[in-house]
């Protein structure tokens, strides 16, 4: 047990001591794992999703990090069926995985055979599959990619994906990180601080869905509390910049009733 700053719950809520000195080196290690719900001043509220986990795995974390952060930051002792569950449930990243084969196109593989045969005859899945092509292959139909995906994150199975893409269009707007600019067009969009680095957070993730919670915790660094107005008052400030110098093209999208996204033209 040490003095940590972290609060680790049994239902996958943590709390955040904000004016512990160890706070920020905390709020570090648990970012890419917990999703942030409240942020009030003295106590901020995450909480650790399945979908928070596999996002986490896809980026290299491994779950031996997520524990250890867990266990290095908490007060007092993590719950054992928690820590039980986060190895569980990041185990299940890329048990299925999607290759682009040189034959038969995308394909939807797996080596553990129990896990195939339940996600293949699992009647929401089935309609976007093709034909078999061995005890642990399937073809996909390269229109369901997108839908299949999310299928399988709802029962459970996130695929890893290693098909690969085609080459596409060039980002519209590029990033200058040490300058803190953005360029579009050959013009700067001369945005703030705050717009850049909401501008950086979505553009690391095209098509990723932030939500305003998880915006505030990118926006601001020295614990002020913002509400999700102050968010949609930077975003539209930075739709604006943009739809300046690129007018037809509707880049930072709004997702009704759950935040924002950056999405490339398709």
């Amino acid at each position: 047990m040490t003095d940590g700053p972290l609060i680790v719950q049994s239902d996958k809520t943590v709390l955040l001591e904000v004016a512990h000195p160890d706070a920020p080196a905390a709020r570090a290690a648990l970012a890419p794992f917990a999703e942030l719900e409240r942020s009030p001043e003295h106590m901020h509220t995450y909480r650790i999703t399945p979908l928070a986990l596999w996002n986490a795995r896809a980026a290299g974390f491994d779950p031996e990090q997520v524990v250890d952060a867990l266990v290095r930051w908490s007060r007092f002792p993590v719950p054992q069926a928690l820590l039980v569950d986060v190895v569980d449930t990041m185990g299940r990243y890329g048990r299925l995985v999607l290759h682009s084969h040189p034959a038969h196109g995308l394909v939807l593989v797996s080596q553990d055979h129990a896990v195939f045969t339940e996600v293949i005859r699992h009647k929401r899945i089935a309609p976007m599959l093709g034909a078999p092509i061995d005890d642990e292959t399937i073809a996909v139909h390269p229109s369901e990619r997108g839908r299949l995906k999310q299928a399988l994150l709802k029962v459970g199975w996130p695929a890893e994906d290693e098909a690969g893409y085609v080459d596409g269009q060039a980002h519209a707007i590029v990033l200058d990180e040490d300058g803190w600019q953005a360029m579009a067009e050959g013009q700067d969009l001369g945005l703030t601080a705050v717009e850049f680095q909401l501008l950086r957070v979505m553009m690391r993730a095209p098509g990723r869905i932030f939500s305003r919670e998880q915006l505030m915790d990118h926006m601001y660094r020295d614990n002020r509390i913002v509400s999700e107005r102050t968010v949609d008052s930077h975003v539209k400030k930075l739709r604006k910049k943009i739809s300046e110098v690129l007018p037809e093209r509707d880049i930072i999208r709004s997702v009704y009733g759950v935040g924002y996204k950056y999405q490339p033209d398709e």
